[in-house]
């Protein structure tokens, strides 16, 4: 079996949910790059992963480990020392990630006072990594459409 796969689906967000998107996508890269400290990460995750919540679609579609935030951590902690060492492939798969959703959460934002709901389709990577947890699925954004369509707030789907 791969250790890692591709794929990409379409999301229906609000512009809370693409905020909270992208600040995953902004702290896995931070601390892949920055090489960050697990009680870093553990201070930054632990509240994002509370405000997400275990029932969310960000959750599920991310398989956020919400009640057990210390396998996400040691789950990207683990990404620096299992992707090839000395390639940027991986660090600019996630900082093409970070900024796709940095548009999407930007447009989302002008725009609030029109729309409730965005759909962006978003490419992922899947990987599984080996912790002292033992094996956890990491998933984390690759890149991002721009937002094509957006629900007013009567209901109605609009393309944008």
């Amino acid at each position: 079996m791969a250790e890692f796969q591709e794929y990409s689906k379409v999301m229906r967000l609000s512009r809370v949910e693409l905020e909270q998107m992208h600040e995953l996508a902004y702290l896995t890269r931070d601390a892949y790059e920055n090489k960050r400290s697990q009680s870093f990460l553990q201070g930054k995750l632990v509240p994002l992963l509370k405000a997400i919540g275990s029932g969310s679609a960000i959750a599920t579609i991310l398989k956020l480990p919400v009640p057990a935030p210390a396998k996400l951590v040691l789950a990207i902690l683990s990404l620096s020392g299992s992707f090839i060492t000395g390639t940027d492939y991986y660090l600019n798969m996630l900082k093409q990630g970070e900024r796709d959703l940095l548009k999407a959460k930007t447009w989302a934002q002008q725009h609030k006072g029109s729309y409730k709901y965005f759909q962006i389709e978003v490419g992922f990577m899947e990987y599984m990594t080996t912790t002292a947890e033992g094996r956890v699925p990491i998933v984390y954004v690759q890149l991002a459409d721009s937002i094509r369509r957006a629900q007013k707030h009567d209901g109605t789907w609009v393309n944008v």
